[in-house]
C-alpha cells in the first residue's frame, strides 16, 4: 500500500471523497514529505547502529578518538566501522592475552609474549642472565614477520601516503598499550 494509499484512506468518508481530483492531489503533496520523513527516520535506525552506519562514521569516529594512529591507514569503511564497534566493545586490561589480541587485531597471528625473569640454577643453560631488579618489569611480544603493506584507496584521507610498508603499527600500539610502569619490546618470530 502506497503512502498515498494510506492518506486517502485515512480521510472521513463522509467528509470527502477519496476518487476526487483536489483530493488525490492533496494526497500526493502530503504524500512527498511523508515519504522523506519516512526515509529519514530508516536512515537514523541505520546511522545507530556503528556496524551498519554510512553517513554518521566520522562522527562516530571522531567520539571515540578514531582513527586510531597505531591502526595505520584503516581506510575502507568495513575496516572502519570495525574499529568504532571494536573501540565501543572492547574491554582492555593489563594482561599478556590482551596484548596477543590486539597484535592480532593489527593482523599478527600467532603473537606470544615472553616475561624475562632472573637465571637460576634451574633454569635452561641458554636462558638469559637478567637481574630480578633490571628485567622486572620488561617484557617482549614476539610476533611473525610479515611486511606489511598499505595502500591508500580513493576514499583515504589526503595526508596519507599513497602506498607505505612497515611494521609501525605494532610498535605504535604496544607503546601506547603496554601497562605505564613496563618496558615493552617486539621481537619477529624466534628473536628472543
Amino acid at each position: 500500500m502506497t503512502l498515498i494509499e494510506v492518506i486517502l484512506r485515512s480521510l472521513p468518508p463522509v467528509s470527502y471523497d477519496p476518487q476526487a481530483k483536489s483530493v488525490q492531489d492533496e494526497a500526493q503533496v502530503m504524500a512527498l514529505p511523508l515519504g522523506e520523513a519516512l526515509r529519514s527516520a530508516d536512515q537514523v535506525k541505520v546511522e545507530h547502529d556503528p556496524a551498519a552506519t554510512q553517513l554518521s562514521l566520522p562522527d562516530w569516529e571522531r567520539n571515540y578518538s578514531l582513527p586510531d594512529p597505531c591502526a595505520g591507514l584503516s581506510s575502507s569503511i568495513e575496516r572502519r566501522r570495525a574499529d568504532v564497534v571494536t573501540k565501543i566493545t572492547a574491554r582492555g586490561n593489563l594482561s599478556a592475552a590482551q596484548m596477543v589480541a590486539m597484535a592480532e587485531r593489527l593482523g599478527y597471528v600467532g603473537a606470544t609474549v615472553h616475561e624475562f625473569g632472573p637465571a637460576t640454577c634451574t633454569g635452561p643453560c641458554y636462558a638469559g642472565l637478567y637481574t630480578e631488579a633490571d628485567w622486572r618489569f620488561v617484557w617482549a611480544i614476539s610476533v611473525p614477520y610479515t611486511l606489511r603493506i598499505e595502500q591508500a584507496t580513493c576514499t583515504s584521507p589526503c595526508d596519507v601516503p599513497l602506498r607505505r610498508w612497515d611494521n609501525e603499527p605494532i610498535y605504535c600500539a604496544i607503546s601506547r598499550y603496554k601497562p605505564a610502569h613496563t618496558l615493552g619490546l617486539v621481537f619477529f618470530d624466534s628473536e628472543i
